[in-house]
């Protein structure tokens, strides 16, 4: 009984395919964002506010599977859109001692007054326009 050997391309293809599936990037969970100079994010921002963080508030999200923070700012200058107080909605926070963070977002503390860049979402929700991009200290 004679043993078949295998041409010598497919030896090279199933090598090539081999080192193709090793060397292939893994799915990453990195934060892309789009850089916004002052004119886009002025265009595409719905609310330009300086105002003052009084409160915030982590949370769950109904199925337990992501945390979100609510910051509440007291506006005491509108340049466009929303007046009174405005409350944004970004993702992450800690919560019950488990901490999620989105890289790029921006960092907010009670009492600090900021400049903000304000999109609102499909069912109105306030976030900061370009994650960070959109807060000025």
């Amino acid at each position: 009984m004679s043993q078949h050997t295998p041409p010598p391309v497919t030896k090279r293809f199933f090598a090539a395919l081999l080192l193709s599936a090793l060397l292939a990037p893994l799915p990453s969970s990195a934060t892309q964002v789009v850089r916004l100079d002052t004119r886009g994010l002025v265009r595409s921002s719905n609310d330009i506010v300086i105002g003052e963080v009084t409160s915030w508030h982590s949370y769950w999200n109904a199925e337990h599977t992501r945390i979100y923070t609510d910051v509440t700012f007291r506006v005491s200058e509108t340049l466009k859109g929303a007046s009174g107080t405005i409350t944004i909605t970004q993702l992450g926070g800690e919560v019950d001692g488990a901490r999620y963070r989105v890289p790029g977002s921006p960092q907010f503390r009670t009492g600090e007054e900021s400049l903000l860049f304000v999109w609102r979402d499909r069912v109105g929700r306030a976030q900061v326009n370009g994650l960070a991009q959109g807060k000025f200290d």
